[in-house]
């Protein structure tokens, strides 16, 4: 009777979100636009919104109290486990971390249709549509495919959770990092409803700048928390190991890095308009890419997938669509979406910027192209071959690391619009010498305390950068 209960409103949510979108479908389509229907379709969503987070709820209930009448908790909870795991349990399986990455857009929809419905009121029936099909998809995959209330019969105890994730961060790391993902769903949705009604507010900017940081700051904790974590308990020796999963969500943090340096040349100059849109885009889609690479199995190599399962056909499926959707978008609506300014100067402020997201986006494609490259090999080729190892990580991103360094430095000195070259040398002069007598400093005490090898003199390298970097911060 409970997981009735449970899948009754897993099923209901689905209906109320589906009904919600073909409401806003039906809005968007009439010439003379009525308020009230597009407060129904807002309600049919919020509702669904509300019926996930009751059967989240009821779900954590059920496994506080040792109901192994329901599979899932009994595979991942057990009469003798700690309060505080049992909590924890929710997410340690396939199912229920499918329920907290729903119930977590249900909350981020709850708050955008109470903030932003009246202040967007322009691209809001759109914005939540294309929101309500994401939050749909994941609903329908959730009932279907993965649903952690499919009952169990003569069960007197469960497994328990397995001791690795009997851990407090472990407690804390998995919803931090769903509410990262999730939170770029927000302004993924608000760029591109502008785009499509073609409405490009300032307000729009100023609210997908706030939301992207939020977002990317518990992103950030996230992932140091893994990194603890994983150092821990797998012993890694180290706190990052390239371990593919880890570098899923490392590859929405960069381009989300990229996106806030270039929105705030958007913001001044009106610039980078298009690559903007294109970043946020790209960011979510990333998450999205994360999340089939978790669960669809096609990454054996790490310690973090889930087992192969269906879900993951139809997660590739979403990556796909949400993809082409939102290039037709872009390419359809680009003639719209022209900068008020163009780059006058590679030395100038803009320009800086514009080094910084190439670097970013470049280190992206490279760690994607690492993730992806055993995946395509064994289709094609029906074998195993990793071409890039722990020590072609580490090299790559020295490279990037450094020049990252050297821009932070040299970016704070430049000007907008353009910076003369006799203004240049001046104010590079002095920076350039005492950073220069650092690293000679740096690395010859280093070799006289160690050895003069390949990492001591990146380490003086990185110490020369860093004193670089302060000029451009303290003067």
């Amino acid at each position: 009777m409970i997981s009735i209960f449970g899948s009754s409103i897993i099923f209901l949510a689905l209906i109320f979100s589906v009904i919600g979108i073909g409401i806003l479908l039906y809005s968007r389509f009439l010439k003379n636009k009525d308020y009230r229907i597009v407060q129904s379709g807002s309600n049919a969503i919020l509702g669904s919104s509300l019926l996930i987070l009751i059967s989240f709820f009821h779900l954590l209930y059920q496994i506080i109290n040792n109901n192994f009448d329901i599979k899932f908790v009994a595979k991942v909870s057990s009469s003798t486990t700690p309060l505080m795991y049992k909590i924890g349990s929710l997410w340690a399986g396939s199912q229920g971390s499918l329920l907290l990455w729903t119930s977590i857009i249900s909350v981020y929809i709850i708050y955008f249709i109470i903030s932003k419905q009246n202040k967007f009121y322009k691209i809001f029936p759109t914005a939540l549509i294309i929101i309500g099909f994401i939050f749909s998809s994941f609903i329908g995959f959730l009932y279907f495919l993965e649903n952690p209330f499919t009952p169990a019969y003569n069960i007197l105890d469960g497994n328990g959770t397995t001791p690795s994730l009997q851990n407090l961060l472990m407690l804390i790391h998995p919803p931090l990092l769903y509410m990262g993902y999730i939170g770029f769903l927000i302004p993924f949705a608000v760029t591109l409803s502008s785009l499509i009604e073609n409405s490009h507010d300032s307000k729009y900017l100023k609210s997908n700048r706030k939301t992207t940081l939020s977002s990317w700051l518990i992103l950030t904790v996230a992932i140091i928390l893994g990194g603890r974590w994983a150092y821990l308990e797998l012993g890694w020796g180290g706190y990052w190991a390239w371990d593919p999963v880890e570098n899923a969500s490392l590859m929405p943090w960069l381009i989300s890095t990229a996106y806030l340096h270039s929105i705030l040349v958007e913001q001044s100059k009106g610039m980078l308009r298009l690559w903007n849109v294109i970043l946020i885009s790209l960011t979510y889609w990333l998450t999205i890419l994360g999340v089939c690479i978790v669960r669809s199995g096609i990454i054996q190599e790490s310690v973090h997938t889930f087992a192969e399962s269906p879900i993951g056909y139809w997660l590739l499926g979403l990556t796909i669509i949400i993809f082409i959707a939102s290039l037709l978008v872009i390419i359809t609506k680009a003639k719209n979406i022209k900068p008020k300014e163009k780059i006058e100067s590679f030395a100038s402020r803009e320009s800086g910027f514009l080094y910084n997201n190439v670097l970013f986006v470049g280190l992206m494609l490279f760690i994607m192209f690492a993730i992806l490259q055993p995946v395509f090999h064994k289709i094609i080729f029906q074998s195993s071959n990793v071409m890039v190892d722990m020590n072609g990580y580490n090299g790559i991103a020295v490279i990037f690391g450094v020049l990252l360094l050297l821009l932070m430095g040299v970016g704070p000195f430049l000007a907008w619009r353009k910076t003369p070259k006799n203004v240049l040398k001046k104010i590079f002069f002095i920076p350039a010498v005492v950073s220069v007598i650092t690293f000679g400093i740096s690395y010859i005490t280093i070799g006289l305390l160690d050895a003069f090898n390949l990492t001591n003199l990146l380490v003086s390298i990185y110490i020369m950068l860093i004193v670089f970097i302060a000029f451009g911060i303290f003067d």
